[in-house]
């Protein structure tokens, strides 16, 4: 394994909804990482995707939420 196969970045997404000063958290389960504890929803970004891509498909995936990138 060379240095460039061990230090690989990963981007990843992190997501914040929040309403009336709550915000959506979920708890890990069955993951085999930090199972039983409360994070942002969150995921990798896959290979060629914008992280607007990402946190859209992230979104619907970890939460069941629809969301729609805003126009720039």
């Amino acid at each position: 394994m060379n240095r460039s196969e061990r230090h690989q970045v990963i981007p990843a997404v992190f997501l914040v909804f929040e309403r009336n000063a709550e915000i959506l958290l979920q708890r890990r389960f069955n993951t085999g990482f930090q199972d039983g504890q409360y994070t942002l929803p969150s995921g990798h970004v896959e290979q060629n995707e914008t992280p607007t891509q990402a946190a859209c498909r992230e979104a619907a995936e970890e939460t069941g939420v629809s969301v729609k990138p805003e126009e720039d």
